[in-house]
């Protein structure tokens, strides 16, 4: 009969699992603590982390983690013996954002396994540029009277949208933004956090991190308050707003 190797991991805190078990004694425990590459930050919600196991002597086993916040949980059992490769992934929506491997050398049963896996971006960002920008020091009112909206003549990956909302010095508090192509598909919709603006007007800023990739093409800035949503002559009525972002490579 083949003993297990039983795995039980916990997201705490960023990217950092450690494992934990109450296997019995002739098992096999593997602790796993994974952590960011050097250099490498999280910047958007992980909402799926999929651990893989394979080795010579089983079938390659997948389990996919229970993920509340920023907290995952799961337990994977599969035979001691032969040398296991354990690969991790974790998913934003359906892109793998970081992923990262190490190899467990024939654990035995009863033995307690400190396994380090450092995860590294699957796509590396580059340094974002300001893509788009509407605004300017005149003086505002609310409540836009024409589209705000812009063009991409290439993919871009959006990093970070902004929207003002001054409304006569009271701010907003932050609800979504989300973009609207030419043929009616939408993106998002993103939840803000707000940023203190001009003379510390609180929620003057709204920020979303989107990290989504755009094709090139026409796109409506959709705001979900534009009675507070920043706007003046000069912009010619169109929502003041900030996107960043970088060229796709893929």
């Amino acid at each position: 009969m083949k003993q297990l190797l039983i795995i039980c991991i916990l997201l705490v805190s960023g990217l950092f699992i450690f494992g934990c078990s109450d296997e019995p004694d002739n098992n096999a425990s593997l602790n796993i603590h994974l952590s960011l590459a050097p250099g490498a930050k999280q910047e958007i919600e992980i909402t799926r982390v999929v651990v893989t196991i394979t080795g010579p002597d089983i079938d390659t086993q997948e389990v996919e983690l229970k993920v509340e916040g920023r907290k995952a949980t799961g337990v994977i059992a599969v035979p001691a013996g032969e040398e296991k490769q354990i690969t991790v992934k974790a998913y934003a929506g359906s892109n793998v954002e970081f992923e990262g491997e190490a190899y467990v050398d024939h654990p035995k049963p009863g033995q307690q396994v400190e396994l380090q896996i450092q995860l590294k971006p699957t796509n590396p960002q580059q340094d974002e540029v300001k893509i788009f920008e509407i605004g300017n020091v005149g003086g505002v009112d609310n409540n836009p009277t024409s589209p705000t909206v812009f063009r991409l003549d290439k993919s871009y990956i959006i990093t970070t949208i902004t929207t003002y909302h001054w409304n006569f010095a009271e701010g907003a508090t932050p609800g979504t933004i989300s973009l609207k192509d030419a043929s009616g598909k939408t993106y998002g919709p993103w939840n803000a956090s707000g940023r203190d603006g001009q003379s510390g007007v609180k929620n003057a800023y709204w920020d979303v991190t989107p990290n989504v990739v755009l094709p090139a093409g026409t796109y409506t800035v959709i705001d979900s308050d534009p009675a507070t949503w920043s706007q003046n002559f000069e912009s010619n009525g169109q929502g003041f707003v900030i996107v960043y972002g970088y060229p796709d490579a893929g």
